[in-house]
């Protein structure tokens, strides 16, 4: 089979299962013998009645309908002689999953500095997983540059996956805690030099929203140690530290 002959096949053998959450919202709003709907219906009956959207027209439908229609593995799912005045049930499916149906109001990327002030759970914040990642979780490097790459394109949270390495070359002999993928063939950095790359992004940019160091911590009690002691030493007064009064976090 061809690619345009597979994504056909597969989209006809979803509709012999279980209906999909898509199906189920397109048979509720459209009706479940609707092929295909208008803008004007798709505007009314969804975005404005459904979803109760606000801050549309025609314009910003049409652009939703000329995307859709361009998108590869919507538009192979039927013939060529679609319009683009057509709004199919892929179309739906890639407009559910895609930039025009984001949680994210891009209108708020430009803000009042005074709304800054709730706690930090109150606020959506850019996150990253496996940030040390170059590629696979199972074989792929792990780098330190991932992480000003990251800091760099807006993430505030990034993930440290810690876990114990050896000791260190010196007379010290001290543990070294490792940044890597767990049970895998990944490789491994070490955790001192994430937070030193953490550290000199905080430096360049000081007026940063705050950075969150989400740490999966499978280190023995020894490396935690030194891992504490590395958080302190390497970020200083960057690093927050809450205040404990009578057991009470401040």
């Amino acid at each position: 089979l061809s690619f345009a002959q597979t994504m056909y096949f597969l989209h006809n053998l979803k509709g012999l299962g279980e209906k999909s959450t898509e199906d189920l919202i397109w048979d509720q709003v459209f009706g479940k013998d609707t092929e295909y709907v208008s803008k004007e219906e798709f505007l009314q009956k969804f975005l404005l009645q459904y979803q109760h959207e606000t801050n549309l027209d025609d314009l910003k439908v049409r652009e939703i309908f000329d995307h859709s229609h361009k998108m590869e593995i919507a538009a192979l799912c039927y013939d060529n002689t679609q319009t683009s005045g057509e709004f199919k049930r892929p179309h739906f499916d890639s407009y559910l999953h895609g930039k025009f149906n984001s949680v994210f109001d891009h209108d708020d990327e430009e803000h009042d500095e005074s709304c800054m002030t709730s706690p930090l759970s109150h606020y959506w914040i850019n996150t990253s997983h496996n940030t040390y990642l170059t590629g696979s979780q199972l074989t792929s490097y792990s780098s330190v540059e991932v992480y000003m790459n990251v800091l760099q394109r807006g993430c505030r949270c990034v993930e440290i996956d810690c876990w114990d390495g050896g000791l260190e070359e010196n007379d010290t002999k001290s543990p070294v805690p490792v940044v890597h993928h767990g049970y895998t063939l990944t490789s491994k950095i070490r955790f001192e030099d994430v937070l030193e790359c953490i550290g000199g992004y905080v430096d360049t940019y000081p007026d940063t929203y705050p950075i969150v160091l989400s740490i999966e911590n499978h280190c023995s009690i020894p490396f935690q140690h030194v891992m504490a002691s590395k958080l302190e030493c390497v970020l200083g007064d960057k690093l927050y530290i809450p205040i404990v009064t009578n057991g009470v976090i401040g």
